[in-house]
């Protein structure tokens, strides 16, 4: 009975790992797209796009959970444990979206329809298999290339070891780097084209564009629109907008609701002191008296009675 128990608990307590240090992974990469503010830009470009808020939640946090799930399927060299930390993190990330819009179908009444229990079911279906979809999607990928770095790493360790480099069995590690400086190079500019315009690296000393990002910083060669030898270009902005949400009194009478939210879009720059304090300008005046009697060479007549 022993030795059972303790074959059990052998294989149980590798799974009980993975499942933790899978969870830990997953949560640590949405912590990080949170803390980063990746996550409040990504919406604002989606928003920008023409998606509304509710839809970019979603479209982000897809992508996150499966980011996470493949952060821990390098780490685990698993599959289920780091989808499901993937579905996790999705339902983290979009669960107060899902409660606030549950809460509303519940109060709904009037012209406003009713809640539909099915559809609110099915609805919750489509996003957990989403949510799974996603997951497995990041863990298979990450999972294709883990062998190809695990070679790659203990190749570079045994040459460190033996103090010796092999060039044809450094081969594998050297392609792995190229891949992650092209990467490395390659990611900001699509970002760039993607956030700006496509030929945003193509112009060197153009003024600076308005990405769609909020919080982008103007593409590297742009004009300073501060220069001195252009000083009248310094009221351009630069950078992204912001997007807030505000409740604001409903159009319609005799509802469940009676506010609507709505998302305000600011420009770059609004929120500055700078540009929503009044300035004033003074410059010296002369007033001259205007009139015959004040004309040059005039002469004034005095009458005394």
């Amino acid at each position: 009975m022993d030795t059972e128990e303790r074959l059990s608990r052998s294989r149980v307590r590798p799974v009980l790992v993975s499942i933790a240090v899978a969870a830990v992974v997953a949560a640590l990469v949405a912590a990080a797209t949170v803390l980063s503010g990746t996550i409040n830009s990504a919406n604002a470009t989606l928003v920008l796009m023409g998606f509304d808020t509710n839809r970019a939640h979603l479209i982000i946090a897809l992508l996150i959970g499966g980011a996470a799930a493949a952060a821990a399927a390098l780490i685990t060299s698993r599959t289920v444990w780091p989808a499901l930390a993937g579905v996790g993190v999705v339902a983290a990330l979009f669960g107060n979206t899902f409660v606030d819009q549950t809460g509303g179908a519940l109060k709904a009444t009037g012209t406003n329809g009713s809640f539909d229990l099915n559809g609110w079911l099915l609805t919750a279906l489509a996003l957990v298999m989403s949510g799974v979809i996603s997951g497995w999607a990041g863990a298979t990928l990450a999972l294709a290339i883990r062998p190809t770095l695990a070679q790659a790493g203990a190749t570079v360790r045994d040459a460190v070891r033996g103090r010796r480099i092999d060039g044809g069995r450094l081969r594998l590690p050297l392609a792995v780097v190229l891949v992650a400086i092209l990467l490395v190079v390659s990611v900001p500019v699509f970002g760039d084209m993607v956030n700006f315009t496509t030929d945003a690296r193509m112009l060197h000393g153009a003024p600076p564009k308005v990405g769609l990002a909020a919080g982008a910083a103007p593409v590297k060669g742009a004009a300073d629109p501060t220069s001195s030898q252009q000083p009248w270009r310094s009221w351009k902005p630069s950078g992204g907008g912001s997007i807030y949400q505000a409740d604001l009194p409903a159009p319609w009478k005799n509802t469940s609701s009676a506010t609507s939210r709505i998302d305000i879009y600011t420009p770059p720059g609004y929120d500055r002191p700078a540009n929503t304090a009044t300035q004033s300008c003074t410059k010296p005046l002369s007033i001259r008296p205007v009139g015959p009697e004040h004309e040059p060479g005039s002469h004034t007549r005095h009458s005394h009675g």
